[in-house]
């Protein structure tokens, strides 16, 4: 019987060295909107990958990249701190709509109103790492 040897990957995990191998990185921030619908396109990519492809054994690799570090512990009010960032309530309007639309073919809809308030993902970010 010929047992092929084991490969360390990035995050240790160990790997068969006669299958096909595919790691990926992915950076996310818990409060992005970006990053959740980024996710979901990853995760559908990889299931497709996987139903053309069964050979390849897939692995991601979560990475932190907190996007707002100076959000205060408690975190803030979200209604504040978007119109001081985008600058009215016009442009939080349009943003608001771009990210529903970009959030439909992921199977997402986003209750922007739902959580009022913006939160520091320090403590997240430190359970991921």
């Amino acid at each position: 019987m010929n047992v092929a040897e084991p490969r360390q990957t990035t995050r240790g995990h160990v790997a068969d060295r006669n299958r096909p191998f595919l790691e990926i990185e992915a950076f996310l921030d818990f409060i992005c909107p970006c990053c959740l619908i980024g996710t979901r396109h990853l995760r559908a990519a990889m299931k497709r990958l996987t139903e053309l492809r069964p050979e390849i054994e897939l692995r991601v690799v979560w990475r932190s990249a907190q996007l707002l570090p100076n959000t205060p512990p408690a975190g803030e009010p979200y209604r504040v701190f978007y119109l001081a960032r985008l600058g009215g309530s016009k442009a939080v309007a349009a943003r608001r709509a771009q990210l529903q639309q970009a959030g439909r073919p992921a199977g997402i809809t986003f209750s922007f109103d739902q959580n009022p308030l913006l939160p520091n993902t320090a403590a997240a970010h430190r359970l991921l790492a």
